[in-house]
Order: C-alpha cells, then structure tokens, then sequence
C-alpha cells in the first residue's frame, strides 16, 4: 500500500489544496534535503550504498506501492543478471530491452491514463532506463580494467534517493566517485546548496501562482474566440508566457534536487572550483539565450550529457549521432501523438533550420563593419528562437492533436512561416558564398610586372 492511499494522508493533501500523489511527490522532492547532511557525515561508500538503497527504497514504495515498483526492480535486476551473463557484451541487449520495457510503460500510460495528479511509475522508470544503459557501458570499461564494481554500488545507484523520483540522471562512474567522497576534500556545500534552494523555490512558486492556481492555460488559444479578441501580436505573446511557463516546474524540481545532491557532497569542480557537475538547467540563459544551442546547452543538461557518452559518441559520423540523439530521446520521453510531433519539428528546426541560418548569416553580422551587426544578430535570433519554439511548444502544451492544430491554425502556422523564412534565405546566402568561393579560386593570379627572367 503506497501512503497515497492513507486516509491522514488525503485530508493533509485535501487541506493543502491538491492529490495525495501530488502532496507526496513534493514532500520527497524536499525531503533529501534534510537527508543531504546525514549522507554526507556517513564519510564511506559502503553505508551511502546501503542509504540510498533503503531510503530509495522507501521512496519509491511510499509513492507508487509494490504492485507499480515491481516494474522498476524488475528491469533492475535483469540488467544486473544481463550485465553478469553477458559481461562486456551487455549493452546493446540492455539497451534495447531497457527501452522497449519503458515504451511499454509508456503506452499503458498513454491508453489508460490516471485520473489523479498523473503520477505513475514511468518517471522513477525513465531515470532508470539511463542508469541501467550507463551501469552496462561503464562496467564494460571496468571489466576491461580488471575491476568490478559490488551489487551494493550498482544497487544504491538505481536507487539513489535524491535523483530517484524526478532526475536528473547520474552516470555510473559518477556515483563511484561522489560515494566515495570525503567531507574533508571539498569546501563547504551549506552556501552553495542554500543558493540554488533559493531559485528552486522561486520557480516552485511561480508555478504555483501561474500554473496551479491558474485557470489560463495555454490550450485556451484553440478557442478561436478567445485567440482572435486579442491582436496577432499580442496572441505570439501568449504563446511564448504560456509555453515557458511550463518549464517553470522542471526548473523548480531540478534546482532543488541539485541543492539536495550539492548539499550531500556531490558534484564539485576541483578545477573551476564551483559546485556546478551537477548542474541540469540554467533557466536564464534557457528563456533568453540568443540562438537554439543556448537552449540545447542548458536545457536537461544531464540528459544531454547521457545522450552524448551512450547515443552520439558510439557513431563516428556526428551528424547521423545528432539524429541518433533526438531518436533516442523521444522514444525516451513516450509516444504521444503530440510528443512525437513536437520532436519531430524541434529537431527539424535545431539540426537543419537553425544550423542553415548560423553558418550563412553569423559571419556577415561578424564580419559587417567590424561587428556592429552582432548585438543585432543575437536579439533578432533570440526573438527568432523564442517564438519559433513557443509555436512548436503548443505540440507538447496540448493533450489533443485537435488542440496542438487549432493553436498553430490561430497564430497563422507563423512558426513553420518563419523557418521556411530562415531556411529559404539561408540557402540562398550559402549559395552565393559557396559561388563567389569557388570563382575566387578559379581566377588565376595576375603576374607582377618586372616578374621573374630566363636564367642564362
């Protein structure tokens, strides 16, 4: 029985105003803060693995019961088995295995979906998709150094407490040497932690005001009578608020589980002397970064981080490893119709669109009167991006086809106007540059007079 369905549980969550399945989730999101210095004065791997194995454990019970978490011990414990059998051989089946387990999940989810908060097993699920597929490929690497890392390592890994519920992910080889760390080899974490606590709660409450205690979502702009009371302008407005105020909660959930994983020792940079290897988002340079490798950058960062050691870095063509990538992600994230087209056209515009306007447009504004272009390229890219991904965000705003394709309908298909825009006029720059290089080369040099004589 998870402490969802404890009668005193629903009265506490009915009095706060939301699910019981909410009112836990939230309370387990904040709750390895007050773990985090208990982890760190534990001072040994051994008894950090057997904390987060219990605590984990607890964790994931106490949220979803046995009947959903036997899904989660379930692909555990046969990649361990996969991982013994197979030895440096593992991977690949785990990979594959680990991904057609979640894609299951994540069409039960799709079919059947909850009547509560939405909260299921598939979140703890997703994280442990990436932990199994890094466990593989890093014990291949130990293996092959003679080393083999205990079934209490692997154990308290897919079931670290602070990144168990809602990430990010940790890599294998991170969480050897994080457990490992000693409290008297690093500065102290307090202020760091109570920093990044502070944005995490600052997001955390602007999704409360703007999201949960708000009737203005972003589907109302299918309605065609409430999208065309407003002017075009201000409807590109809405989009993008209400788009970006989506990400608001991811921010608020991933500050504060940095705060947790800072606070209990991990992540600091010996070089740049910051506390910033566990890092997943940096909100500012998301919502106003000038062009669509900020967003790339420094959106999800540990997935990204995921997707480049075990999806782009096994390809030696990198363009086909980028494809690759967006792929994997999106089988990743589940099979929603909108999900599936959000993806689509996301990749579209970063890999082909954005990549186009870069490289035909980023030089002239360098090279124009000795830059004076830039700080007009970077605003106009920036608002560029901006309204391009707050177009395509409907597709993952909307719960309905019917929805995602009224919005778009309402603000003119702009977004798909303006990449055909970007893309059309980038060709045409790159052609002609492409052009004036080879006749460049084509011409032959003149010959100086008074060149070289007939030696005698």
């Amino acid at each position: 029985m998870a402490l969802t369905d404890l009668e005193i549980v629903k009265e506490i969550a009915a009095s706060a105003g939301m699910p019981a399945d909410l009112f836990i989730l939230i309370v387990l999101l904040f709750l390895p803060l007050f773990l985090a210095p208990i982890y760190l004065r534990l001072g040994n791997s051994t008894l950090r693995a057997y904390f987060d194995v219990v605590v984990g454990s607890a964790f994931l019970l106490g949220l979803y019961g046995f009947q959903a978490s036997i899904h989660f011990y379930a692909l555990a414990t046969l990649s361990y088995v996969l991982i013994l059998v197979l030895g440096p051989n593992s991977p690949v089946p785990i990979t594959v295995i680990a991904f057609v387990y979640l894609s299951a999940r994540h069409i039960i989810r799709y079919l059947y979906p909850g009547e509560s908060y939405d909260v299921d097993i598939t979140g703890p699920m997703m994280m442990l998709v990436l932990n199994v597929v890094s466990m593989a490929y890093e014990y291949k690497d130990k293996v092959a150094q003679g080393k083999t890392p205990s079934l209490l390592l692997t154990a308290g890994y897919v079931c670290h407490h602070s990144t168990l519920i809602c990430g990010p992910p940790l890599m294998f080889d991170e969480y050897i040497l994080y457990t490992a760390v000693n409290q008297k080899d690093i500065p102290n974490p307090t202020l760091p932690a109570l920093t990044k606590l502070a944005a995490g709660l600052f997001w955390f409450a602007l999704h409360i005001k703007f999201v949960l205690l708000s009737d203005d979502t972003a589907s109302k702009l299918a309605d065609p009578v409430f999208a065309f009371s407003m002017p075009f302008y201000a409807r590109l407005l809405y989009a993008y608020v209400h788009v970006a105020k989506l990400r608001m909660k991811f921010y608020a959930a991933w500050l504060t589980t940095e705060a947790s994983l800072t606070l209990s020792g991990w992540g600091y940079d010996n070089e740049k002397k910051e506390w910033n290897k566990m890092t997943n988002v940096r909100p500012i340079t998301v919502e106003f970064g000038e062009n669509t490798r900020s967003l790339i950058n420094n959106w999800n960062i540990r997935v990204s981080e995921w997707l480049r050691r075990y999806v782009m870095e096994k390809f030696s063509d990198k363009e086909f490893g980028t494809i690759a990538a967006f792929i994997v992600s999106g089988f990743w994230h589940g099979f929603s119709i909108t999900q599936i087209t959000f993806f689509f056209f996301a990749g579209l515009h970063l890999l082909v669109i954005s990549r186009n306007a870069r490289k035909a447009f980023r030089p002239i504004a360098l090279e124009f009167a000795g830059g004076a272009l830039k700080p007009v390229y970077d605003v106009v890219g920036a608002a560029v991006n901006a309204f391009i991904f707050g177009f395509i965000g409907f597709a993952w705003a909307n719960e309905t086809v019917e929805g995602m394709l009224a919005c778009w309908a309402n603000l003119y298909y702009i977004g798909f106007v303006l990449d055909i825009i970007c893309y059309v006029a980038s060709v045409i720059v790159l052609s002609r540059q492409r052009k004036s290089s080879s006749s460049t080369e084509k011409t032959p040099s003149k010959r100086t007079s008074g060149g070289s004589k007939k030696k005698d």
